[in-house]
């Protein structure tokens, strides 16, 4: 009689798996079906097929989460738009429910939240906290999730104004973590950054500190006319790029040097070298090598240099120039002597204007060379920039 008791016991059991089996199928079928219809564009037919997903399979989470995302994708009426809402935080409030560790399902409370507040059905008061809540029990349940990572922090951004401290710094983690894992995706996340916050520095707060993130972040600044970052990031560039390939490191400042003692050597027989640059000083050539640059004129991105005679200690080179803008940014260059930088600045002025460098050297002929970083020319609106380097004298600091 046992034996027959465990047998019937194992049937009844056998039984029961096979129906959820066949349950999670049929609901999982529908939803598939539902998706098509979607992507059909029979919205209505999709509708009845996810919520036929949560009839077939009510203790489920997945049909409940799926139908709250439709009805998220749907042309929301005009009318009554807060009644609409309120199946859809049910939807979302059952799944949580019936799977409390799924992290995806909180982060859709919170984007039915975050639509709520942009049409105007919640105060910015109310609503913050209702979105910041389930984001951010979202990443505690998986935390490395790149997607949710991404799409968490750029839904605080497009909120940013309301947002507190711990809210903000809690959004620029989050997209931290994303560059750190895809630095190519700089070509998202700072864009939007700017575009939300209209904060330009903050790129830098979510920059990790490798060279290949840094990296991504310079040129993101010379492709966007960024130049107010240029040092800061340059700096931390270079450092990071010592740190993790010092044999690369080595031989650009290897490569620099050659070039400064190169120069030195042509102009040893000049006699004329001393404590001014006169306009005609000047020589170089753009960055590919096809022009040659005379008195300064600077028409393309490139190099200009010339010899000067520094005095031992403290003292300012005072640099003349002038520049054309195109499309309301004028040019900006960026100065060295004997190859390290000494300063950099936009040209923001279409007359002789000086720009003052402060230095410290051992004295003696030294290497004074200007780069022109942001050439452009707008055709349609006839605007080209343009740098112009005039005369360079060396002052005593006092």
């Amino acid at each position: 009689m046992k034996k027959i008791l465990i047998n019937i016991t194992c049937v009844f059991f056998y039984i029961i798996l096979e129906g959820l089996a066949l349950s999670f199928f049929l609901s999982d079928t529908a939803l598939t079906r539902a998706k098509e219809l979607e992507s059909a564009g029979e919205i209505n037919a999709a509708e009845k097929m996810y919520q036929t997903a949560i009839f077939i399979d009510p203790s489920s989470a997945e049909p409940y989460a799926k139908k709250a995302e439709f009805l998220l994708r749907k042309n929301i009426p005009q009318e009554d738009q807060r009644s609409y809402f309120d199946p859809i935080n049910d939807l979302c409030a059952k799944a949580i429910k019936l799977n409390p560790r799924h992290a995806e399902y909180r982060y859709i409370f919170g984007e039915v939240k975050l639509d709520m507040l942009e049409r105007d059905l919640l105060t910015p008061q109310n609503a913050v906290k209702q979105i910041f809540d389930p984001f951010s029990k979202s990443i505690e349940r998986d935390k490395y999730n790149f997607k949710l990572n991404y799409l968490i922090g750029h839904s605080m951004l497009t909120i940013w104004k309301h947002l507190s401290k711990e809210e903000r710094d809690f959004a620029l983690s989050r997209l931290r973590y994303v560059m750190k894992r895809r630095p190519d995706y700089g070509r998202y996340v700072y864009p939007e950054i700017i575009y939300y916050t209209g904060d330009s520095s903050l790129c830098v707060n979510v920059t990790p500190e490798n060279f290949r993130c840094y990296n991504t972040l310079y040129y993101f600044i010379q492709d966007k006319d960024l130049w107010q970052l240029r040092g800061e990031v340059a700096s931390k560039r270079q450092t990071l790029l010592a740190k993790e390939d010092p044999e690369k490191s080595r031989q650009i400042i290897e490569d620099k040097e050659s070039m400064v003692e190169r120069f030195k050597e042509r102009g040893k027989e000049n006699t004329d070298i001393s404590d001014r640059i006169s306009r005609n000083g000047w020589c170089g050539e753009d960055t590919d090598e096809r022009y040659t640059f005379t008195n300064g004129d600077m028409c393309w991105n490139g190099t200009i240099d010339a010899a000067i005679s520094m005095p031992r200690g403290k003292a300012v080179i005072m640099i003349s120039a002038k520049g054309t803008p195109a499309d309301g940014t004028f040019p900006y260059m960026i100065v060295e002597l004997d190859g390290q930088e000494i300063g950099e600045s936009y040209v923001k002025n279409t007359e002789w204007q000086d720009y003052a460098f402060e230095v410290e050297t051992s004295g003696g002929i030294k290497v004074l060379s200007v780069t022109f970083t942001n050439d452009k020319t707008n055709k349609k609106k006839n605007e080209d920039r343009n740098l112009f380097i005039g005369e360079a004298r060396v002052l005593d600091k006092e």
